[in-house]
């Protein structure tokens, strides 16, 4: 008898466990690989978006939370789960080359050039186009623009391209914070509606994507180096496309191998 009593309490006390895990687990998503499994994962994230809810996944540097550009409301609550500074200026993701001019101005920038770029770690800045949500980074006049990972079947242009329209970006972790695994903002799973894991992303991700400023016509800028392979690259394609580094008084003189 006592024994049987022993093995219900333990009965119990793993199924009250598995509840309060499950309250803590249940919308994050594992990212397995299976087409199929992947396409429902898929469905559920552009649902989610256009419900104007807040998703974490995966991009080619960290985890971001993700919106869609036009829900005001959600990207005020992107900078309030992650005590964001206000005048932080954030980045919005693109699905295909094509889109990037209807949100920044590029007239002035050779298209090899941004075909060159992107898709990749990289953050192009630009002059913000009218079309662009006028709620997001209002002090600014440039736009950061981001086409995350050199394969198209990345998680995170899925997501874009079926949703039919740009994300919002920030880091999915507290202000300062690194963001590589989903267990960095744990404390933060239950403010969002769900989160794609994916695993532990590659260390060298924690310096983030390179922002080249690609807002004045001839001219580019490097502000933030990100991953330092990546940020030579980007200056020898500038150079190639015979754009000036004004902070520069000699030419840079830099690998060319991630491109070739």
């Amino acid at each position: 008898k006592t024994l049987t009593v022993f093995l219900t309490l333990t009965l119990v006390a793993e199924s009250i466990r598995d509840n309060i895990v499950n309250l803590y687990t249940y919308n994050v998503v594992e990212l397995t690989g299976d087409q199929k499994k992947d396409s429902e994962v898929l469905d559920a994230a552009v649902e989610s978006l256009q419900k104007g809810r807040i998703i974490g996944l995966p991009t080619d540097t960290s985890y971001a939370f993700a919106v869609g550009l036009n829900n005001t409301n959600a990207i005020r609550e992107l900078y309030n789960i992650t005590r964001t500074p206000y005048n932080h200026s954030v980045s919005i993701c693109v699905g295909k080359i094509d889109d990037i001019g209807y949100y920044g101005k590029t007239h002035n920038v050779p298209k090899s050039l941004i075909q060159q770029l992107l898709p990749g770690p990289v953050t192009i800045l630009l002059e913000r186009e009218l079309t662009l949500n006028r709620k997001l980074n209002p002090r600014s006049n440039l736009v950061g623009i981001r086409m995350p990972g050199a394969k198209t079947q990345l998680f995170i242009r899925k997501v874009t391209l079926k949703y039919g329209g740009p994300l919002v970006l920030i880091p999915a972790a507290i202000y300062g914070n690194q963001s590589l695994s989903v267990y960095h903002f744990q404390d933060l799973w239950q403010k969002v509606d769900i989160v794609f894991n994916i695993g532990k992303l590659p260390k060298v991700g924690i310096h983030g994507s390179t922002v080249v400023d690609l807002s004045v016509n001839g001219e580019y800028k490097i502000v933030r180096e990100g991953i330092p392979a990546r940020a030579d690259a980007v200056r020898s394609i500038a150079e190639r496309h015979h754009l000036k580094d004004p902070t520069s008084k000699t030419p840079f003189r830099g690998t060319e191998i991630l491109f070739k």
